[in-house]
């Protein structure tokens, strides 16, 4: 830590202690790698020796996106092909379902019952209700359909990751998930879309 405080740049000098920690084949996500890029040594804390800042037990903006996240992801799981026919009341209620799910299973009930979570929460079930009914208006008029959710990109199912070899011969691989696979048939052509 001392040395990181130091103006120089941080850098690994005992790269034999890095390759035990490591081992010889990494993979890594588009997300690591901009971590890297952006501060080598908050790589080198979070990805290599797993540290982690202590969160509040709060709804932060990141907390909010993990929760509409959810809150999409899974009413198109559940509603299916009949997404498409679903009212606005079907989509309003089946937000609001999906949103107390989600408080239920991921926030404290020490969070949940303060009058400002409260609306937070409501805001959240308005805006997760509109943009269904936004979703549902634009699938009917493109012809996309949800196909796969949080298709892994990995070895060992999903697509396979981009494998690259270094000069020192380990191998790194580019791993992680893509939110959302549409595909539409058009002149017995498939077409895909990545959300």
């Amino acid at each position: 830590l001392e040395r990181a405080a130091r103006p120089r740049r941080f850098g690994v000098e005992d790269t034999a202690v890095l390759r035990r920690l490591l081992g010889s084949r990494m993979s890594l996500s588009p997300t690591r790698v901009e971590r890297y890029y952006s501060c080598s040594y908050a790589y080198f804390l979070e990805y290599v020796l797993h540290l982690r800042v202590r969160r509040k037990a709060e709804l932060s903006p990141i907390e909010s996106g993990s929760f509409v996240h959810y809150v999409l992801e899974n009413a198109l799981r559940r509603a299916g092909a009949s997404f498409l026919d679903s009212s606005e009341d079907e989509l309003c209620a089946l937000s609001d379902e999906l949103c107390d799910e989600y408080i239920r299973n991921n926030i404290p009930a020490a969070v949940s019952e303060g009058r400002r979570f409260g609306y937070l929460v409501s805001r959240i079930k308005e805006n997760t209700a509109r943009l269904l009914c936004f979703m549902q208006k634009e699938q009917r008029q493109s012809g996309f359909h949800p196909q796969a959710f949080e298709l892994p990109i990995a070895p060992e199912g999903g697509v396979k990751p981009l494998s690259l070899v270094t000069p020192d011969g380990d191998r790194v691989q580019v791993v992680g998930k893509v939110d959302r696979v549409d595909t539409m048939q058009r002149d017995g052509v498939t077409y895909l879309r990545v959300v």
